[in-house]
């Protein structure tokens, strides 16, 4: 048997098995939230809310997608539901928005955002996340506002990861 063995470092390698990008970012903090994004039927805007979360992607091939994934848990402290709202680049309208829904106050409830964008080149993207309820405080990961839960081990996440396409 032969076996081939390469440090990464070799351009030869990556010809043949190039490797997806990847990013990931987290937001371990239980803080007031007091940025809000109104729960209507706009696109939340990116001054709107508070950004948590922020990373940035470069695909290895102008032909891939990027599959973006957020997860976290909080709540609010006065009405809800917490909305979540992913941006490219900085533009002005989310591209996608989600929410946390929250029966009560105080309490943390789990919520989720997924998209799959197409940069279409090889140029790196920044991929950032806002919360914020309607009105008054939010707060992520935790159970009301500071009061961090599992000792600063809870986290929200943002994973971005380059999907090869043909």
């Amino acid at each position: 048997w032969t076996f081939l063995k390469s440090d990464g470092t070799d351009a030869a390698w990556s010809a043949v098995i190039p490797v997806p990008a990847f990013a990931s970012t987290t937001y371990t903090t239980n803080t007031t939230i007091t940025g809000n994004i109104p729960y209507d039927t706009t696109p939340p805007q990116v001054g709107e809310g508070t950004e948590i979360l922020s990373t940035s992607i470069t695909a290895i091939k102008s032909s891939s997608k990027i599959k973006i994934s957020f997860q976290g848990f909080g709540g609010v402290a006065t009405t809800g539901p917490l909305s979540v709202a992913l941006f490219v680049d900085g533009a002005a309208s989310a591209v996608q928005a989600s929410v946390i829904q929250t029966a009560s106050v105080n309490v943390a409830y789990a919520g989720s955002l997924e998209y799959v964008y197409t940069p279409g080149d090889t140029s790196a993207h920044t991929i950032s996340i806002r919360v914020g309820a309607p009105s008054g405080n939010s707060f992520m990961n935790g159970v009301g506002i500071s009061t961090n839960r599992f000792g600063g081990v809870a986290a929200a996440t943002l994973i971005c990861q380059e999907v090869f396409t043909v």
